[in-house]
């Protein structure tokens, strides 16, 4: 085997071009924010998403969605409720392992963070909300997460695993782990 883009001798063995293989698949698992949220919610929690990618040889370029359910916490005001979602462009190198692939790769997109919560203070005496009206507030912020896929190529099948450590770049302080099954076929 000569890695997950291949099925082929690699190129400067063989004198041909180098492969080309379409890989899509689907992404399944849980991911745990480690930043400090009020109520300690888990802004991830369950995550669903999808990847595609082409290996040119050993080298994959992809891109990935993912959305996380994300969690709420019952604070005097009301509930919290945080839930994530990742786009990111996605590069990597393919290493093999006899029948597995181990792939360390960048992925580097947008991410955001849906808090849907109550106002922050009520006064007893009128019942009236005070600093803030509460609300759904889409937080944004682009984010890098390094990370690596275990894969196991099953002729045009693939299942794999993948753990990443997403954060955020700039202002926004956001770090988590996240580990994802996955499932796809490869063209």
């Amino acid at each position: 085997m000569e890695g997950f883009g291949s099925s082929e001798p690699a190129a400067e063995d063989s004198g041909e071009s180098a492969s080309m293989r379409v890989s899509l698949g689907a992404l399944v698992g849980a991911g745990f924010a480690l930043d400090d949220t009020v109520g300690n919610v888990n802004a991830e929690g369950f995550g669903i998403g999808a990847q595609a990618g082409i290996n040119l040889d050993k080298i994959f370029l992809g891109a990935r969605f993912l959305y996380y359910l994300g969690d709420t916490s019952a604070l005097p005001t009301g509930d919290l409720s945080m839930n994530t979602w990742l786009v990111a462009a996605e590069g990597g190198y393919d290493f093999d392992l006899s029948a597995l692939i181990l792939r360390p790769s960048l992925a580097l997109g947008l991410i955001t963070r849906i808090v849907d919560q109550p106002p922050m203070f009520t006064s007893p005496a009128t019942g009236g909300f005070i600093g803030g009206s509460g609300g759904n507030a889409p937080q944004f912020a682009f984010y890098a997460a390094p990370g690596a896929s275990l894969l196991l190529p099953i002729s045009m099948l693939y299942v794999g695993v993948d753990a990443r450590v997403p954060f955020a770049i700039g202002n926004r302080t956001y770090v988590a782990m996240d580990f994802l099954g996955m499932i796809g076929l490869r063209f």
